[in-house]
């Protein structure tokens, strides 16, 4: 089924004029946008998943904990 949409959808943009070629191209962006944001996590670090391996995140932590466990100063 998908070839043969494939198929009818480059037929229809052979036959398309530039101005609807470039409101399509728009319309497409668009769609991607809000696929992206459906699939997106509410959370805003979710986009830093899967950046670095488990060793590197290791490293991180151990970092994290090692500098910002202490309190210096007066609270």
């Amino acid at each position: 089924m998908g070839a043969t949409i494939r198929h009818q959808l480059m037929q229809e943009l052979d036959k398309a004029s530039p101005e609807f070629l470039w409101q399509l191209f728009q319309f497409v962006q668009f769609l991607k946008q809000a696929e992206h944001k459906a699939n997106a996590s509410t959370h805003p670090l979710q986009r830093f998943i899967g950046c670095m391996s488990a060793q590197e995140g290791d490293a991180f932590a151990a970092s994290l904990e090692k500098e910002f466990n202490q309190i210096e100063g007066e609270w």
